[in-house]
């Protein structure tokens, strides 16, 4: 069917566990008010004398889509949370280098990856509930336009790379479609889907990508507190990437890829302008190892760069978020003078099907929110106030199997976070890694890439439809090209 027939597109409600929401959804209107007063949540009501009888039932239905008390045990047990963990006992992750694997181990690694793409064992979730607000775009993060050559956007350049994996994978008797669900959010959901239709799905067949919603969760002061967005509306916010794993359970579809013969769960963010999706060599990375969780990361760059760490933590894995990492770690160095916990995670992974289906039958309820301190306007005045997110790889503390693949920075990872005024993670940094990228490809099929003239750009794009990874680049052998360029098909 076409994704808007599925039944990811229908609303999520909140990922607690609510007790008395049946209750209040068969009528009993009355217990709203009592509930949220007697759960110190009262102040969500005190305009409601100045409310019209539309308003106040707009305000009590979204009030009974939650439980306040379970709000308030979210809000304790993250102080708890975030407290813990400058106490907790962590190691620095040992990871397996690509650079160190030789040609032959690389080579049965990409078939073990491409077998299982063609046997229909892989599906893609991509995470992309994020705005380019901080890039100065109001649209959503995979929107956005780098300023390559092509013009194409985030969304499209992974698009085009599924679209050619597929290909890759594909015989002569059977094309290979990877089915793609794209996680969205309540700001950006409508406007995504949108998107993807106006542009025909950039080539991809509109029954293999589907949309849903991460739910909501009410934003809280630092007292924790529910905020007012308005007198009759409480102020919510997407409650993280890490509630990808209840909306996959209680939609079925886990059990029901597991029917199916799905084996792993690729996922990646939507900002890494290098991903390589669902990336055969990755794959096969984790199948030949039968690992449960496999983690991309790559070194990182300095002690003050914004990325997660992944590290070992008991008989599991975690992954220390730069917000919440403390100094001690953030700054410590072997004899030799190198970070110790330097393992950047990339929040590229691969899930076995097994592990993710015990996960949420068992563990599902026990995953942490985390705070993330912003500003935010409550009754027209910006104010302190708290989004509560759950973290997808917070399952890691939950296996004992997990494996980290060392990447080469420069062919994996190059985020778009920031607006040009900031030094680096901005759109031209991506512009310049891609194309750094791109000419090595070039270089290695044999051609010579001559620099641009005085007042063009020095950048060099090669469409993913063309190439996934450097791959079927032998017609450029023994040719001269110059910059700018752009190639969307052999010379």
């Amino acid at each position: 069917p076409h994704p808007s027939s599925s039944p990811l597109f229908s609303p999520h409600r909140s990922s607690l566990s609510l007790k008395r929401t049946h209750t209040m959804e068969k009528g009993n209107d009355t217990d709203i008010p009592t509930l949220w007063k007697e759960a110190g949540q009262g102040q969500v009501l005190r305009f409601e004398a100045d409310l019209s009888p539309e308003e106040k039932a707009s305000l009590h239905s979204q009030l009974a889509t939650f439980d306040p008390l379970e709000v308030n045990e979210v809000f304790k047990a993250s102080q708890e949370s975030s407290v813990d963990v400058a106490k907790e006992q962590t190691e620095p992750v040992a990871t397996s280098p690509i650079a160190n694997a030789s040609s032959e181990q690389v080579s049965k690694w990409q078939t073990l990856g491409m077998d299982a793409i063609r046997e229909k064992k892989v599906v893609i979730v991509l995470f992309a509930g994020g705005q380019g607000t901080r890039l100065g775009s109001p649209d959503p993060k995979g929107m956005f336009d780098v300023g390559l050559p092509s013009g194409k956007s985030l969304f499209q350049l992974q698009a085009e790379r599924i679209l050619k994996l597929g290909k890759l994978a594909s015989t002569d008797s059977e094309a290979v479609r990877i089915p793609w669900y794209v996680m969205t959010s309540t700001p950006v959901h409508d406007r995504t889907v949108k998107y993807f239709t106006d542009n025909n799905f950039f080539g991809l067949e509109a029954s293999s990508v589907h949309f849903f919603k991460q739910a909501d969760f009410p934003v809280l002061t630092p007292e924790g507190k529910v905020v007012l967005k308005t007198k009759s509306e409480i102020m919510m916010s997407p409650n993280g990437n890490g509630g990808v794993w209840k909306k996959l359970h209680t939609e079925g579809l886990i059990d029901q890829w597991k029917k199916d013969g799905v084996e792993w769960i690729a996922t990646y963010g939507v900002d890494n302008i290098l991903v390589k999706v669902a990336d055969p060599v990755f794959l096969g990375f984790c199948i030949e190892q039968k690992l449960e969780i496999g983690a991309k990361v790559v070194r990182k760059s300095a002690p003050e760069e914004r990325v997660g760490v992944l590290a070992k933590k008991g008989s599991g894995h975690c992954v220390l978020e730069y917000t919440e990492i403390d100094e001690t770690r953030r700054n410590a160095t072997d004899a030799e003078g190198k970070l110790l916990y330097s393992a950047s995670h990339l929040v590229i992974n691969n899930y076995s099907i097994d592990f993710l289906q015990t996960f949420c039958h068992t563990e599902l309820s026990t995953l942490p929110y985390h705070v993330a301190k912003k500003k935010g306007v409550s009754l027209g005045e910006e104010k302190a106030i708290w989004k509560m997110e759950l973290f997808a790889f917070d399952v890691f503390a939950f296996s004992g199997n997990v494996k980290a693949l060392e990447c080469d920075r420069s062919e994996e990872f190059s985020p778009l976070k920031n607006s040009l005024s900031a030094e680096r993670d901005n759109a031209a940094t991506c512009r310049e890694a891609i194309s750094a990228l791109h000419k090595s490809w070039l270089t290695a099929a044999g051609c010579k890439v001559t620099s641009p003239l005085k007042g063009e750009v020095d950048l060099c794009e090669i469409s993913p439809l063309l190439s996934y990874a450097g791959e079927g680049l032998e017609g450029f052998k023994d040719t001269t090209c110059a910059l700018p360029l752009s190639i969307s098909k052999l010379q």
